[in-house]
């Protein structure tokens, strides 16, 4: 816990004025250690909230997992926390999923369906990391909050938008991660997909996260609406074609005595009609 207590001042960047409240907010803080592939894990998880349920007078005691987690287990350990650690009382329950949501369409809507049968959509929160940064949400304010800029940001002004994505380093560790993802799943259909439609959309009927999620998506029923229909932005894309497409990656694995199959890095070009 010492160690996760100075990880978290330095992600912090705790002032001297909130020295208080931090330490307030540490001292709630708990690790606990358990293995994710069995049951026992989560039974132990289960009788440890069921003991702060207990000290807090019964009072409700909201459950929020945040599954950083490999991918390949997410159904597993999504069917365990239905299992062993829901509350059925005055608690709420969620579970954050993160990026990436399958490998592809039949993957990521067969995760889809298994998650629904687990939980109410409004338990269910699926996050791209990306849109909480803050450039990301001033793009937003940018676009549609700016009275100069606003009424000039369409095809008839602009000729073209470029979107880079760089990164100082390398795979950094992650040569395994990248030989299965490659670049192109790994941020281009998800995190710069989505920078592409906060460029390109409509303006939405508010900025609240329902009208942006509306005007990114057609108005369909459930919670198939983000993996089986078409995003409004991108059915306006022409296809995309291999001339188009540029696909890079190291010539040698630095952290793998191996080569890569997938690619590191990518350059696309595309046209909105």
């Amino acid at each position: 816990m010492e160690k996760l207590r100075g990880t978290f001042e330095k992600a912090c960047k705790v002032r001297e004025n909130e020295r208080e409240k931090y330490e307030e907010f540490i001292g709630k803080c708990t690790y606990l250690r358990g293995m994710y592939d069995k049951p026992d894990g989560f039974k132990e998880l289960k009788t440890f909230i069921d003991e702060i349920q207990k000290e807090s007078n019964n009072q409700p005691v909201n459950r929020l997992y945040y599954l950083a987690l490999p991918p390949t287990v997410f159904e597993p350990v999504t069917s365990e926390l239905k299992e062993h650690c829901m509350d059925y009382g005055d608690s709420w329950t969620r579970v954050i999923i993160e990026k990436p949501f399958g490998h592809d369409l039949e993957s990521s809507a067969k995760l889809s369906n298994h998650i629904s049968k687990l939980f109410r959509e409004d338990q269910i929160y699926r996050i791209d990391h990306y849109l909480g940064k803050e450039m990301v949400q001033n793009l937003m304010v940018l676009r549609f909050g700016n009275r100069f800029l606003g009424p000039s940001w369409n095809r008839d002004n602009i000729a073209s938008v470029t979107i880079s994505f760089k990164e100082n380093f390398g795979t950094k560790g992650r040569a395994g991660y990248f030989d299965t993802a490659g670049i192109i799943r790994d941020v281009m259909q998800n995190h710069l997909m989505q920078m592409l439609t906060l460029v390109a959309m409509e303006k939405p009927a508010s900025l609240n996260a329902e009208d942006i999620r509306d005007e990114k998506v057609p108005s369909v029923l459930g919670i198939e609406a983000s993996f089986m229909n078409t995003v409004k932005v991108l059915k306006a894309i022409k296809p995309i074609h291999l001339d188009d497409i540029v696909l890079g990656q190291y010539v040698a694995n630095p952290d793998l005595d191996r080569r890569f199959f997938l690619p590191n890095f990518t350059f696309i070009v595309s046209d909105l009609t």
